[in-house]
């Protein structure tokens, strides 16, 4: 009877063991899936006007220690870079976004290495767009992708050309130069609330200049306009002026 009290009391004891290291197991998952989410972090979302070229960009890590950065900074940082035939970057400069992590990006932006093959012997510029994030919690206060209730408010611009970040000239296409075709082009155009262009129609101009000034201004950054300090989307129109 004895054994018996002691094989049964063992059973038990395990199976209590075994829940208790259960539950804390699921706790310590929780607290982990906790952390991951709230983990800082900075990634490249685009390339403006060196999305053809690019053959790897930076991987930045999250500053260990801040200090006395914006510890709860969520935005975007646009570098802009002087890609050299070779293929190199030779000058990155900050044109956008937080202070604090402005030269941190331009170094890291740095080592970004592009198509030498295709970069014509002159010096092409373009903008890296990096996307930091201190919480993924509140990545939505700042327009990152992520509908918020100012979502639906669009600003007006006007002529947009004072607004931009980056803008890049369209190039000249051969049929417009063989008919001797000039002059100005606007172009309508969407901005998101990072100061991207979502769309670009060309509304005036010459039919020839209309298509390559929307692939230029589908390249441009803009400082995004704010309501009650929150980024919304605009619209407005940009002006090419080609010239024989």
């Amino acid at each position: 009877m004895s054994n018996w009290l002691m094989r049964y009391a063992l059973v038990l004891w395990l199976l209590t063991a075994a829940t208790i290291c259960g539950v804390v197991s699921v706790r310590g998952q929780e607290r982990t899936n906790q952390k991951a989410e709230e983990i800082p972090y900075i990634k490249v979302i685009d390339c403006l006007d060196c999305n053809d070229l690019f053959i790897t960009l930076p991987t930045p890590k999250y500053p260990a220690y801040v200090g006395y950065g914006p510890h709860q900074y969520n935005g975007s940082v646009a570098i802009q870079v002087s890609i050299m035939n070779n293929g190199r970057v030779g000058k990155a400069t900050a044109i956008s976004g937080h202070p604090y992590f402005r030269p941190i990006l331009e170094r890291e932006a740095m080592s970004a290495t592009f198509k030498p093959d295709i970069v014509d012997g002159s010096t092409r510029t373009g903008v890296i767009l990096f996307l930091v994030v201190s919480k993924a919690d509140n990545a939505e206060k700042v327009g990152l992708g992520i509908k918020r209730k100012l979502a639906s408010k669009v600003l007006s611009c006007g002529v947009c050309n004072q607004n931009a970040l980056f803008l890049p000239k369209p190039y000249y296409p051969e049929a417009a130069k063989s008919v001797g075709a000039a002059g100005k082009v606007a172009v309508e155009i969407l901005i998101d609330e990072n100061g991207r262009v979502q769309s670009a129609k060309a509304i005036s101009g010459h039919i020839f200049l209309r298509i390559a000034s929307e692939q230029a201004a589908l390249k441009s950054l803009f400082t995004p306009m704010t309501l009650g300090k929150v980024p919304v989307r605009s619209t407005g129109v940009v002006i090419y002026d080609f010239k024989r």
